[in-house]
């Protein structure tokens, strides 16, 4: 439900969060992994997209990918040279957005 700034019911859809901030389809394996990883999306059609690994305090870890890419699949590989723990991966476009938890062990 979205109620505007008079208090009054304006929209009474039931999404679910996840339907509102998760509409990119993606996904991430092997979860957990030693060191690999492969992310495989979906574009609708072309858009920039920001890939990123944030450990458990948000701090910034490592770019995987940041440029424009043309609609359809795509995938990232990358060895990921970083210490056993809980780290998130969030993939951003101009208008989805992809969150994920990923496990490293080493």
């Amino acid at each position: 439900m979205i109620i505007d700034s008079l208090g009054n019911i304006i929209s009474q859809s039931r999404q679910s969060i996840s339907d509102i901030f998760s509409t990119l389809q993606c996904s991430l394996f092997p979860n957990p992994t030693t060191d690999m990883i492969n992310i495989r999306y979906s574009l609708p059609h072309a858009d920039r997209v920001r890939a990123d690994i944030f450990d458990t305090n948000g701090s910034h870890i490592i770019t995987l990918c940041d440029q424009t890419m043309n609609a359809g699949t795509h995938s990232i590989q990358a060895a990921l040279n970083i210490p056993t723990g809980i780290y998130s991966v969030r993939i951003i476009t101009s208008n989805e957005f992809f969150h994920e938890t990923l496990i490293i062990y080493n």
